[in-house]
């Protein structure tokens, strides 16, 4: 006797699996869809940029952050005009690409 293929019943299975699938995958869509809706609150960031020569090295690092990361306010030295220049240049530039964007200084 020669083996059947698919196996007796098995094509059932089959079918009510096809059926059941979407019963199944429905409630996760609808979990990841809700999950990639939700917004994360705005998170407030403070900069500290001292006078060693590191301001691009922190603009570059905040250049990568989401703009949920707003407001940012910047602590530097009275003395650091290279630093206050460079800041407000790339805080402008943001400005421009992102609408809510907020600094205190």
């Amino acid at each position: 006797m020669q083996p059947s293929f698919p196996p007796p019943g098995s094509t059932g299975a089959f079918f009510l699996l096809l059926l059941l699938l979407p019963l199944l995958l429905v409630p996760f869509a609808l979990l990841a869809r809700r999950r990639r809706g939700r917004r994360t609150p705005p998170l407030r960031l403070l900069v500290v940029a001292g006078s060693g020569g590191h301001t691009t090295e922190i603009l570059r690092l905040l250049s990568c952050l989401s703009e949920s990361y707003s407001p940012r306010c910047y602590v530097l030295a009275d003395s650091d005009k290279m630093s206050e220049t460079k800041i407000r240049s790339f805080e402008q530039k943001r400005a421009e690409r992102f609408s809510n964007s907020q600094v205190t200084c």
